[in-house]
């Protein structure tokens, strides 16, 4: 994946200034696709609120990050999960930003590589319910 920084153009680009939106970070009227101030403001937030470099640019990291945590809040309110045990640990990757998280007494360490295999698992079980 490419990285975009101040002044570059590109669907990705508009794709995360609509995740951004849909967060609360991107408050722009509109999703352009162009990568100025007001999208490198946004991808500061959202990299300071979940503890990676902060630098302003879309690259694999942000953009990684950015889909799977909106990934599993699409999952989060799916009816297929609510209710289930993938809810609560959706809910603590979710709330955690994908970082590293603790579950249990046990001390076991979830990493973000470990997310995106749990997102892969989810999505190949709960696909025969959506057409």
């Amino acid at each position: 994946m490419a990285m975009y920084k101040l002044g570059h153009r590109h669907d990705d680009i508009k794709d995360a200034q609509q995740k951004l939106k849909n967060l609360g970070v991107f408050n722009y009227k509109n999703t352009t696709g162009y990568m100025g101030p007001q999208t490198e403001k946004a991808i500061r937030e959202y990299q300071r609120a979940r503890g990676i470099k902060i630098d302003g640019i879309l690259g694999p990291r942000t953009k990684n990050m950015l889909d799977n945590e909106t990934y599993a809040q699409t999952l989060i309110t799916s009816p297929h999960v609510k209710g289930t045990p993938y809810e609560g640990i959706l809910k603590e990757m979710y709330g955690k930003g994908n970082h590293a998280i603790n579950l249990g007494k046990g001390g076991v360490t979830v990493t973000p590589e470990d997310v995106d295999q749990f997102h892969t698992n989810m999505e190949n079980e709960i696909r025969p319910y959506y057409p």
